[in-house]
């Protein structure tokens, strides 16, 4: 009799192993919304049916750098800089080049040399013209300003791109240890069957002995 209490306690409590929600085990996981780029990713490679092992290191790592999320992020950086380029340039100095060429024949006459024993004409010859042009702004607060918000943005798009990949690498995290905690109860789950099972047929043994 109390062989077949044990048998039927330790089934209970292994299907009360299995059916544990993750919640239960500890804290609540971490929500996104459906249309979070987060929950997208960038494909590399081919699918491979081979099993992969992975250390909580190299999940971290693949999350990073396949996570859309982090790529939208690292996008938003690069825009910034590029906008905030842009702004600066509006208070650098310009410089202008001009480089010209020309073959051409003139007149003396035009010149008012006299003509006695001399050609009307001097030529074809060749010119160069090369001039540099520089300008600068004294003033300008519009694009001052522009600069300053440009610094900003950047300075922004930076912390976002750093909490993106905080959130990937917690996560990722997260899941890696979900995963691991509901292998490990499923191990235990195992033993506990085969515990039951085994007292089973000890008390069927001692039943029929």
């Amino acid at each position: 009799m109390n062989a077949r209490r044990t048998v039927v306690l330790s089934l209970a409590l292994g299907l009360a192993a299995l059916a544990a929600p993750a919640a239960a085990q500890g804290r609540e996981p971490v929500s996104l919304p459906a249309n979070s780029p987060f929950l997208g990713g960038v494909p590399d490679g081919t699918v491979s049916a081979t099993p992969v092992t992975l250390t909580l290191i190299d999940a971290i790592k693949r999350g990073l750098d396949r996570n859309l999320g982090v790529t939208t992020a690292e996008i938003g950086v690069d825009r910034a800089l590029g906008a905030r380029r842009i702004a600066l340039s509006r208070l650098l100095p310009n410089l202008r080049a001009n480089l010209a060429e020309a073959r051409q024949v003139s007149s003396l006459e035009a010149f008012g040399f006299p003509l006695r024993g001399l050609p009307p004409t001097v030529g074809p010859f060749n010119t160069f013209d090369a001039r540099l042009f520089v300008s600068q702004s004294l003033f300008d607060r519009s694009a001052l300003n522009d600069t300053r918000a440009g610094s900003h943005n950047l300075a922004a798009a930076r912390l976002n791109i750093r909490g993106a990949r905080n959130l990937v690498a917690l996560v990722v995290a997260e899941l890696y240890l979900d995963t691991l905690a509901a292998s490990a109860r499923a191990d235990s789950a195992r033993a506990q069957l085969q515990t039951a099972q085994a007292l089973q047929t000890q008390a069927v043994d001692l039943k029929q002995g």
